[in-house]
């Protein structure tokens, strides 16, 4: 659910993400929320400085001076310009399952990955399973819009998806094997915003890459 305030030539968009559950009316709680905000009279001033991700560190991973590296996953986020590092408290709030999120500054653009390590006969068919039960549990059905982009150095086919609950964001997703880990990839945006998509994910999905063995030697011990 949204609500888009205008002010001038300026536009003010209010989002509501909420779980649905038939024995938990949510509609006065929503009305209570949008009633917390309003336009205040008087020209609109400059915009506040982007946000920045301050330094942390967890079990097997650190942010460091905007660098976030996980040696579990051996996986480093060096974001390109307008991108920061989504960890900790943050990156649970939009998916506890995601490992390494990343978040577009000016769009709230997001994305998202997590880690299954696989293993027996028949990788490929087990692929599709995790592919479709995790539709299943976004809520969403999928279409046959693709986005060809290259995710830590492998060309993947994000598949655009419709949410039942949120017609206005587009949700974007792949899975795909690396080695014998299932890598799921999880992009979400405006749906205003299909048109930039392209450049927009291209531009964060550059600064995900694979660390070095020896960084990953180097800073394991920092971290467990």
């Amino acid at each position: 659910l949204e609500v888009i305030y205008l002010s001038g030539d300026h536009a003010f968009r209010v989002q509501v993400r909420y779980e649905r559950h038939p024995d938990q009316p949510v509609v006065e709680d929503i009305e209570r929320f949008l009633a917390a905000y309003s336009i205040l009279p008087g020209p609109v001033g400059p915009r506040a400085p982007p946000p920045v991700t301050p330094d942390d560190e967890g079990v097997g991973w650190r942010l460091h001076k905007g660098i976030y590296e996980n040696v579990i996953r051996q996986v480093v986020i060096t974001p390109s310009p307008g991108w920061r590092p989504l960890v900790g408290a943050e990156l649970a709030q939009e998916d506890p399952s995601a490992e390494i999120g990343l978040t577009h500054i000016e769009t709230s653009t997001r994305i998202l990955l997590s880690f299954t390590r696989m293993s027996g006969a028949r990788l490929a068919a087990r692929v599709e399973s995790m592919r479709v039960q995790s539709l299943r549990l976004m809520e969403c059905t999928a279409t046959e819009e693709r986005l060809p982009v290259q995710v830590l150095g492998r060309a993947v086919q994000l598949r655009r998806c419709v949410h039942s609950r949120l017609p206005a964001q587009d949700y974007w997703h792949a899975v795909f094997l690396e080695g014998s880990t299932l890598v799921e990839v999880l992009v979400t945006f405006a749906s205003g915003l299909r048109a930039q998509a392209r450049t927009l994910l291209s531009e964060g999905l550059q600064g995900i890459g694979w660390m070095t063995a020896s960084r990953v030697q180097e800073l394991e011990p920092r971290v467990q």
